[in-house]
């Protein structure tokens, strides 16, 4: 199949790419420093690469690659998480930024086309190019005889062109003076605002009393989320696209609709909801909620706060609609705040470099946006943890700080304080924080599934397993989660539970986790397996033995749980100083 461009396109298998020829460009491509890309991408490229040397690539599908390479639970949802699109169109920009700086006198390529997840291998061709014509040698057009005219006094029709090449000159300079002031009209950096979402609720007339108080405990919760602004159905909102001042970026804001039914049927109290796009009136998503048959659970606050976590929570339908978009056309402000979420969840060092960058550029043109100040705190606190990156730190303590200033009823500034003290071992100031944002949003997963770690971690071992169960309970399947109820069963002495936990994480390469795996497996008496984690531990690591307890003393790790792991390590035949 030819691209018309001298190059001819063919799938893997095909007598012209091989499977060998694809496999070592495969190889060839993930071996070379000046492929820059994330360890991610890698794992993507190459699971669907030996997908389709495997005559599997027709399976593939978003949902297969977000389970098995990117870590995603079973109960993923393509259509309201957007990491396979996402991490493909980088993936996609990265092979197409290597080849063609880096790609001549290579006879075989990978690409990703748009719209698909399976690669397509292509082999170069010398194209055909005309030979080029000398004007010296091409006969002259024939010219009719004109009477002779004075040098100084040119022809009338000499004259009349004269104008008319004047005219086109004046029109196109015009003309690209408008061009130019277009372009840059249209790369103005558009700013996006937090999404609109219009609440409407109809009434049935055998819970009319109940239905108005969960509407407006439903408000309340979606309000201390701080990502969504809220509208009655008939409030007047300004367009999705608003006029932009001389010297500032243009906002744009997405604006959804819910709409609730709450009710009851032969199974008691129900509510059922339904969220439309109004930008093309499609159906995001639907659902039906039923409140649990507890005897302490007040049922319209307990719809309230799961729907809203639903909606509004940072990995909620919302802010995954706004994140996809993201992909197609990024923007400054709420758009960096979405896309900072997805990438403290992947902790790749490249995409936190990318939005740190996209959050001083918001902070620079609107110094008062205390989102990209709370969120900038957490990335920069992921990148200076390790100590590599100096400053960092104290860079993230003074915007968690700006943001408590600019935002102290928001749960976002008071959730960065708690991560940036924790990382500077403040464990007391971080707690302090964390029961302050959980206060402020008792709903929101994140900062439940964190605090529960910190106070884990540092010895608040019933208080911290409590909250681990209840961010689960919310829908929460974070790594900290697990991680926390891994722990929790190792020094309870349930050893096969806390495996079972740790093998639900994605964090492979965290430290403290292959310490505990170590450990467990040393409890086990699983010797062959438990020589294989001390392999993977000391690749990272060589002398992790004699620097195990002043590394977990300074992640604020409790004595007596770092004794516990102490005793699984030696166990497993690591003799730690």
């Amino acid at each position: 199949m030819s691209s018309g461009s001298g190059r001819h396109t063919y799938a893997v298998g095909d007598d012209t790419v091989s499977d060998h020829d694809a496999k070592q460009e495969l190889e060839r491509i993930l071996s070379d420093p000046e492929f820059h890309c994330t360890v991610r991408h890698r794992k993507f490229l190459r699971f669907v690469t030996d997908e389709l040397l495997q005559g599997r690539g027709d399976a593939v599908k978003a949902y297969t690659i977000a389970v098995d390479v990117f870590g995603r639970p079973p109960s993923f949802d393509p259509s309201t998480d957007p990491i396979v699109r996402i991490e493909a169109t980088r993936l996609r920009a990265a092979l197409t930024r290597y080849y063609e700086l880096h790609g001549n006198g290579l006879s075989v390529r990978i690409e990703l086309p748009k719209g698909r997840y399976i690669p397509v291998f292509t082999r170069s061709r010398p194209g055909c190019e005309p030979e080029p014509v000398s004007l010296d040698d091409a006969p002259a057009p024939a010219v009719a005889s004109q009477p002779p005219t004075s040098p100084l006094q040119p022809s009338a029709r000499t004259q009349w062109k004269s104008v008319v090449i004047g005219a086109v000159a004046g029109l196109a300079s015009a003309g690209l003076f408008v061009g130019i002031v277009f372009i840059r009209w249209a790369e103005r950096p558009a700013f996006s605002k937090r999404p609109n979402l219009t609440v409407e609720l109809r009434l049935d007339g055998r819970a009319n009393s109940e239905a108005a108080v969960f509407r407006d405990q439903l408000l309340v919760a979606l309000s201390n989320f701080q990502t969504v602004t809220t509208s009655a159905p008939d409030a007047i909102t300004a367009s999705v696209g608003d006029a932009a001042t001389s010297g500032t970026p243009r906002s744009i804001q997405s604006r959804y609709r819910l709409l609730l039914k709450y009710g009851e049927d032969r199974e008691g109290t129900v509510l059922w909801w339904h969220l439309l796009d109004t930008g093309n009136g499609e159906t995001v998503r639907a659902g039906i909620i039923r409140p649990p048959n507890a005897v302490n659970v007040e049922p319209t606050a307990w719809l309230a706060g799961r729907l809203a976590t639903q909606l509004a929570s940072p990995r909620g339908v919302i802010n995954r609609l706004e994140t996809a978009r993201e992909v197609d056309r990024p923007t400054l402000g709420n758009g960096c705040v979405v896309r900072a979420v997805e990438a403290m969840d992947s902790r790749e060092p490249d995409e936190l470099g990318e939005v740190r960058a996209c959050l001083e550029r918001s902070l620079a043109l609107r110094e008062n946006d205390a989102d990209a100040h709370a969120v900038l705190a957490g990335v920069l606190a992921m990148l200076g943890s390790g100590g590599l990156m100096p400053g960092l730190m104290d860079k993230a303590v003074e915007h968690a700080g700006r943001a408590v200033e600019l935002a102290p009823d928001s749960d976002r500034g008071f959730l960065a304080r708690m991560m940036t003290q924790f990382r500077l071992g403040n464990s007391d100031a971080a707690i302090q924080a964390g029961r302050r944002a959980l206060e402020l949003n008792p709903n929101n997963p994140r900062t439940i599934a964190k605090l529960a770690y910190i106070l884990f971690v540092t010895g608040h071992w019933g208080e911290g397993a409590q909250l681990a169960r209840a961010s689960l309970q919310q829908g929460e399947s974070r790594d900290d989660v697990e991680s926390i109820l891994s722990f929790d069963a190792y020094r309870r002495g349930q050893y096969a539970e806390a495996l079972q936990h740790l093998r639900q994480i994605n964090r492979s390469d965290c430290y403290c986790l292959q310490v505990l795996k170590v450990a467990i497996l040393g409890q086990l008496g699983r010797k062959a397996e438990a020589e294989a984690a001390i392999a993977d531990l000391r690749r990272e690591r060589p002398q992790f033995e004699a620097s195990f307890g002043a590394d977990l003393a300074h992640r604020s790790f409790a004595p007596s749980l770092i004794t516990l792991l102490k005793a699984g390590l030696e166990k497993a035949g690591v003799k730690v100083a």
